[in-house]
C-alpha cells in the first residue's frame, strides 16, 4: 500500500499576514497612538511607547505613555489597533509629567527628544528646565546607542515639589543639560541607567541632595540609589 498523499501547507490567514507586517513595520520604542479597541475603548485616542512583540499572540506589548498609580502600565494589542504618533519635543513631555499625578509612570519613546529651537540655537544661554512637579517616574527607553535623548535641556526636581515619596528616573540620556534633585520633600530617589553630557563649565553633571533628611536609621540608608548611571 502506498503511503497517503501529504497534506497541504496551511494557508495563513490574510488578518494574520497583515499584522505580522505591520508589526515588523512598528518599532520597538517607538511612539504609537492606539485606536479602533473594542473590549478597551477607553484607550483609543491615548499614546504610548512600543516594548516587545508577543511571539505567541503575534501581538505588541505597549506601555501607556502615561500610567497612574494603580493601573495597569502595559497592554497587549493588534499591530492594526495602532499608528505611528507625533514625536515629543520639550514643552511637550513638559505637559505630560504636569499632567501626571504623583506615583505615575511616564514614559518616553526612543529617540532624540529636544528643546524648542529658539533655546537650541543659543549656545550661551543656560539650558531650559523639565520640572518634575511632583514625586513620579520618568522613563525611557535606554540610556545608550538607540535609546532616549534628552537635548538641549535639563531635568530637575527642585523646592516646589508636591509631595513625597520616590521619584525615579530611568533609562535615558542627558546631552546639554544636567541632572538636578535637591526636593526635601522627597522621601526616595532612584536613578538607573541614566547618563548626562552636560555643558562645559557645568559644576556637576548628576547633583542630589537634601533626599529624605526626616528619614531615620535603615530607612535612611536606602533614600538615594544610583545603578549604572555615567
Amino acid at each position: 500500500a502506498g503511503l497517503p498523499p501529504a497534506a497541504p501547507d496551511a494557508i495563513p490567514d490574510a488578518g494574520d499576514v497583515a499584522d505580522a507586517h505591520l508589526a515588523i513595520a512598528t518599532p520597538v520604542g517607538s511612539r504609537v497612538q492606539l485606536h479602533g479597541l473594542k473590549s478597551a475603548a477607553a484607550l483609543n485616542g491615548s499614546f504610548g511607547v512600543v516594548l516587545r512583540l508577543d511571539g505567541g499572540s503575534g501581538r505588541l506589548v505597549v506601555r501607556k505613555e502615561v500610567a497612574p498609580p494603580g493601573e495597569a502600565p502595559t497592554v497587549t494589542v493588534k499591530p492594526a489597533n495602532l499608528r505611528p504618533a507625533p514625536p515629543l519635543d520639550g514643552p511637550a513631555v513638559q505637559a505630560l509629567v504636569d499632567a501626571a499625578p504623583a506615583g505615575a509612570r511616564v514614559t518616553l519613546p526612543r529617540g532624540t527628544i529636544s528643546a524648542p529651537p529658539a533655546a537650541a540655537a543659543s549656545s550661551t544661554a543656560a539650558p531650559i528646565a523639565l520640572r518634575l512637579p511632583r514625586a513620579l517616574t520618568l522613563a525611557g527607553v535606554g540610556s545608550k546607542t538607540g535609546g532616549t535623548v534628552l537635548s538641549g535641556f535639563s531635568v530637575v526636581v527642585g523646592e516646589e515639589v508636591d509631595g513625597g515619596g520616590l521619584l525615579e528616573l530611568v533609562g535615558f540620556h542627558v546631552s546639554g543639560g544636567a541632572v538636578d534633585v535637591s526636593p526635601m520633600e522627597l522621601s526616595r530617589v532612584r536613578l538607573s541607567d541614566v547618563s548626562v553630557t552636560a555643558p562645559a563649565g557645568t559644576m556637576a553633571s548628576i547633583y542630589i541632595d537634601e533626599i529624605g533628611t526626616q528619614l531615620l536609621g535603615a530607612a535612611a540608608a536606602e533614600r538615594v540609589v544610583l545603578d549604572g548611571c555615567w
